[in-house]
C-alpha cells in the first residue's frame, strides 16, 4: 500500500516537474499554445510516457540519452527529459496548428506565422543575431561578391537586402531557365574556392561519399547547413530521423552510450528567408533549388531534393534523395507570387493566356501531382490543387515557364 502510494506520488511529482521544466524551457505554458485542441492533462500524460522510455532523442540532431522506467521519475531525469523532448513535441504542435487553422498561403500575399526569432518593430524577422556572426558575415559577403561578379557589378543595398537585390538581378538576365540556372551554379561552385578550400569536394566524392553508410553522410551534410547556413535560410532544424544502432563494443566503454541513436537524413528552415525575401518562385526555383541540387550531385555525389512549401515558405532539403525530372517536380506548379517584384511579372497578359498547360502536360504534372503532393510544397492537396488551378488560368512565373525568353521580351 505504502510503495503503491510512494509509486503514484512519485509519478505525480514527475509529471509536475515535467510541466515545469516544459514551461521554463519553452517560456510557453499550454494554455498559452492557442487554439490547439490537446488539454495540459493530456500532454502531461504524454510526456510522462516519454519519460518511461529508454531512449529520448535531442531535438535538433538527434542524440539520445538514458532515462530511467517506471514511474520513479528523479527530478534531474524530469528536467533533462522535458527540456530535449518539449522542443521537439511543442514544434510539431505549431506545425499542426498552423495546418488546421487554414492560415492563408504565402504565396497569395500572407505573411508566414512560425519564428523562433524576435520580430522587429516593423513585423520581420529579426535576423542581426545570426548576421551578427563572424561566419554569416564570411559566407554572406563571398556568395555577395560571387553574385555580383555574375550581374557585373555591386548593389548599394548593405547586408542581405544587397544580396537578394542582386540575386533578383540575375534572374531577370536574358536567357532560357537553364542558363540562369547556370548562373547561379557558378555561384555555388565559387563559394568553396574562395575560402581556399576548393578542394574538399573531390576528395569528398572520392574517399568518403560512396565510402560510408549513406545515413552518416547525409547526416554530416545535415551539419554543415545546420550550423554554416542559418544566415542564407535562416534558423533549422532536423527532419527524417533514421534510428542507427550504437555499436556493443563502445557501448561497453562508454557506458552512457544508449542503444541507439537518431540521426537527421534532412534539415528543414523553419521559414526560408531567401524564399520570402526574394517573393519570386523563379530566384527560389532557379538560383537556388535547381542549382543546389545539380551542384551537391555532381562536385560531391550527394543525391538531393529540395522541397519548398510555397504555403509557409518552410523549406526542406533531403539528402541522399533523388530529385524528379524539374518538369514534374511540384516546385515549378506556382504562379507569380502575389508580391513578386520582378519588372516582368505578368500572369495576365495575352501572351501568359496563350500559354495555358497543354493537355499532354495536364496529364503528365497531373501524375506527378498525384504522386509528389505528399512530399511538401504545400500543405494539402486542397492547396496545391489551388494553386495548380491558378497555374492552368494564367501560367506559370513567368521565369519557370517553358517558354521563359518569349514571356521576358513580351513584358
Amino acid at each position: 500500500m505504502h510503495s503503491s502510494r510512494r509509486a503514484a506520488a512519485c509519478s505525480a511529482a514527475g509529471a509536475s516537474l515535467l510541466y515545469a521544466a516544459a514551461t521554463s524551457v519553452t517560456g510557453t505554458t499550454f494554455a498559452q499554445l492557442g487554439r490547439h485542441p490537446t488539454s495540459r492533462a493530456r500532454v502531461v500524460t504524454r510526456l510522462q510516457a516519454e519519460a518511461s522510455q529508454t531512449t529520448t532523442s535531442f531535438p535538433w540532431a538527434g542524440p539520445q540519452i538514458p532515462t530511467h522506467r517506471g514511474p520513479a521519475v528523479t527530478v534531474g531525469a524530469a528536467v533533462t527529459v522535458a527540456a530535449v523532448a518539449i522542443s521537439r513535441h511543442r514544434r510539431q504542435q505549431l506545425r499542426t496548428v498552423r495546418q488546421a487553422e487554414a492560415i492563408g498561403a504565402a504565396w497569395r500575399g500572407e505573411t508566414p506565422t512560425q519564428s523562433s526569432l524576435p520580430y522587429r518593430p516593423d513585423g520581420a524577422v529579426d535576423y542581426s543575431s545570426i548576421d551578427a556572426s563572424p561566419i554569416s558575415q564570411v559566407l554572406m559577403g563571398t556568395v555577395r561578391s560571387l553574385l555580383a561578379r555574375e550581374a557585373g557589378h555591386e548593389s548599394k543595398k548593405p547586408g542581405y537586402e544587397g544580396m537578394i537585390e542582386l540575386a533578383r538581378e540575375v534572374n531577370d538576365m536574358e536567357g532560357t531557365a537553364e542558363s540562369l540556372q547556370l548562373r547561379a551554379r557558378n555561384v555555388f561552385e565559387g563559394i568553396l574556392p574562395a575560402l581556399y578550400i576548393g578542394w574538399i569536394p573531390p576528395l569528398w566524392k572520392q574517399f568518403v561519399q560512396f565510402n560510408l553508410p549513406a545515413w552518416s553522410t547525409n547526416g554530416a551534410f545535415f551539419v554543415v547547413f545546420y550550423f554554416l547556413f542559418p544566415w542564407l535560410m535562416g534558423p533549422m532544424e532536423g527532419d527524417d530521423f533514421v534510428d542507427v544502432e550504437v555499436p556493443s563494443e563502445l557501448r561497453s566503454v562508454f557506458f552512457f552510450l544508449p542503444e541507439k541513436v537518431q540521426v537527421p537524413q534532412s534539415v528543414k528552415a523553419e521559414r526560408c528567408r531567401f524564399l520570402e525575401q526574394s517573393k519570386c518562385a523563379s530566384v527560389c526555383v532557379n538560383t537556388c533549388k535547381v542549382p543546389s541540387q545539380g551542384w551537391l550531385k555532381e562536385d560531391f555525389g550527394m543525391e538531393l531534393h529540395i522541397q519548398p512549401n510555397y504555403d509557409d515558405f518552410s523549406c526542406r532539403w533531403r539528402f541522399g534523395v533523388k530529385a524528379p525530372p524539374l518538369a514534374e517536380d511540384e516546385a515549378v506548379m506556382v504562379p507569380c507570387f502575389a508580391q513578386c517584384p520582378s519588372q516582368f511579372k505578368g500572369t495576365k497578359d495575352a501572351l501568359s493566356m496563350r500559354e495555358r498547360l497543354r493537355k499532354e502536360d495536364d496529364e503528365r504534372l497531373a501524375k506527378a501531382v498525384a504522386a509528389l503532393t505528399p512530399d511538401g510544397t504545400a500543405w494539402s492537396a486542397e492547396s496545391l490543387a489551388e494553386r495548380s488551378d491558378t497555374v492552368a488560368g494564367t501560367g506559370k512565373c513567368w521565369s519557370v515557364s517553358e517558354e521563359r525568353p518569349a514571356r521576358r521580351a513580351a513584358a
